[in-house]
């Protein structure tokens, strides 16, 4: 199985480690998933361990987070039910989806409510900076809030969501030079997709 893996891939495999350290994720989640990645076939565990060279319990906790996370798929050997095989999942948008929707938006959601409660207190207090400060910081939570949930649709509602992801760059180019005439407009804008997008405007029309 080894030689079915290209060593120039194998070579990238560090990458994915210290991309997966940055994110939050242990080192080992990211040469498991790197490895599945490069690899033509579904691996066993026993040999993930063999490839990279390590242990078992390493081995079982990566795949156990990678499968939390939604970003491989374990299913039976085709010719050996009693032994279990791993690969990655082929929809990227849908592992990043996963992860939005199972740790960010957690966070995002504890940071809104903790900053603000702490806005109705500095209201109080009728701190001008402090308020001013917490509103900036509610605003952007919740726009990173909407844009995270504007992900999590698009993977939910399109069974190709490349396409639309491929023209999001573009769209936002739009959305800036044509903002005014968009605005006008945006309550034609339906479905859930289009609900997204609506509150995106609405926060770029509360911070413009």
């Amino acid at each position: 199985m080894v030689n079915e893996i290209d060593q120039g891939l194998i070579d990238k495999i560090p990458h994915f480690e210290t991309f997966f350290a940055r994110v939050g994720f242990k080192r080992t989640d990211g040469a498991v998933f790197g490895l599945l990645t490069f690899s033509t076939d579904s691996l066993r565990s026993e040999e993930i361990q063999s490839i990279l060279g390590l242990s078992q319990p390493a081995v079982s906790n990566a795949l156990k987070t990678l499968t939390q996370y939604s970003m491989i798929e374990t299913r039976d050997h085709p010719e050996n039910k009693r032994i279990k095989v791993h690969s990655p999942k082929e929809n990227a948008i849908s592992i990043v989806a996963g992860i939005l929707r199972k740790r960010e938006m957690e966070y995002l959601l504890d940071f809104e409510k903790v900053t603000t409660d702490a806005l109705a207190e500095a209201q109080k207090l009728k701190d001008t900076n402090v308020i001013n400060r917490l509103q900036t910081i509610v605003s952007t939570t919740k726009f990173a809030k909407s844009l995270t949930d504007f992900i999590v649709k698009v993977d939910e509602e399109f069974d190709n969501p490349y396409p639309v992801i491929d023209r999001i760059p573009g769209t936002l180019k739009f959305l800036k030079e044509n903002y005014n005439q968009i605005q006008n407009k945006k309550n034609n804008i339906t479905g859930i997709v289009g609900k997204k997008l609506n509150e995106l405007l609405d926060t770029m029309e509360k911070r413009s």
